[in-house]
């Protein structure tokens, strides 16, 4: 064997033609797939049996920010839907309602009304007696898990403002301790009176023509400045921490009172279901079948895409 014998020509470029071509050639597994996707999901929604509607409309509260007002609401919206389709709401549903958790997964679901802070909740299931109670259980359940999570949020921030707010006094006292000094602001005074007198004395030891008075004044002069200088601003920086502390704990307190209030709103919430509404079966197997033919429809480009691509690796092998 030459070397020439082990160079390896790189295969070409796959272009979007080429692509084509193998849809092209495979057109009947893109046909197969989403048709026989749709015929099972439809199977299976008729033998479901009648199947119940209803709805209830609920506004969801969302937090004040100074950004945008639309984006807040859409994530607020967003969020609401996410609890909503959460694996602990349908638990804790199904336990209040009595319905299945198989059933509330699959049969509840929500949209946004507009551009507002409105959604709509709606439930499809199986009984008549428990659609009104899984739609109005469900949306309180969410609502009341948001506020608890706002409210767990607002406990914590106010936990770290007062562990601050301890931390920032606690400085305080060290700086009493190493200072000798518990009224700050009596002490500063105090100083400012003797680098008056100190300013005299180095004035008057400068008119005696003293080297040595001179000297002596300017000496004592400086050391007071710097303890002065050092004393207001170990306070300075002190107060304006124990300031902002204070300040982060009282807006702290303020978010959790308003937290536990839309949570005390969020369990006591009124709604109304709508009264249930039998679904054709034809109807309710048509909401399962044209979902189930687009996810067979990406499922069949998708497994001609994975042959498409083993294809060169197969044919490299036989070489």
């Amino acid at each position: 064997m030459t070397a020439l014998d082990t160079h390896t020509t790189p295969a070409p470029p796959v272009e979007i033609r080429d692509w084509a071509r193998a849809l092209g050639r495979r057109l009947w597994l893109i046909v197969i797939v989403p048709l026989a996707a749709g015929a099972l999901a439809g199977v299976l929604a008729l033998g479901h049996g009648q199947q119940y509607r209803s709805s209830t409309s609920v506004v969801i509260p969302h937090p004040q920010t100074l950004g945008s007002v639309a984006i807040a609401v859409s994530q607020t919206i967003s969020d609401f839907q996410g609890v909503l389709g959460s694996s602990t709401l349908v638990s804790q549903t199904a336990r209040q309602s009595g319905a299945s958790a198989g059933e509330i997964e699959s049969g509840l679901s929500s949209k946004r009304l507009g551009d507002g802070n409105s959604a709509e909740v709606t439930f499809v299931g199986p009984s008549r007696e428990d659609a009104q109670t899984v739609v109005v259980d469900a949306t309180k359940n969410a609502l009341a898990a948001m506020a608890q999570a706002n409210l767990s949020v607002a406990s914590a921030q106010l936990d770290a403002a007062k562990a601050e707010y301890d931390a920032a006094l606690s400085n305080l006292k060290t700086l009493m301790s190493d200072t000798n000094v518990v009224n700050f602001q009596a002490a500063i005074k105090a100083y400012e009176k003797r680098l008056g007198d100190a300013r005299d004395a180095l004035g008057k030891a400068q008119a005696s023509g003293s080297v040595g008075a001179v000297a002596s004044a300017r000496t004592k002069l400086t050391n007071l400045t710097a303890l002065a200088a050092k004393l207001r601003a170990g306070y300075q920086e002190a107060n304006d921490r124990i300031t902002a502390a204070s300040q982060a704990q009282s807006t702290a307190q303020e978010a959790q009172v308003e937290a536990q209030g839309e949570l005390t709103a969020a369990q006591n919430v009124d709604l109304t279901a709508t009264p249930p509404v039998g679904l054709s079966r034809a109807t309710y197997a048509a909401k399962r079948v044209i979902p189930a033919m687009i996810f067979g429809l990406a499922l069949g480009v998708g497994i001609v895409v994975l042959v498409e691509l083993l294809r060169p690796a197969s044919r490299a092998r036989r070489a």
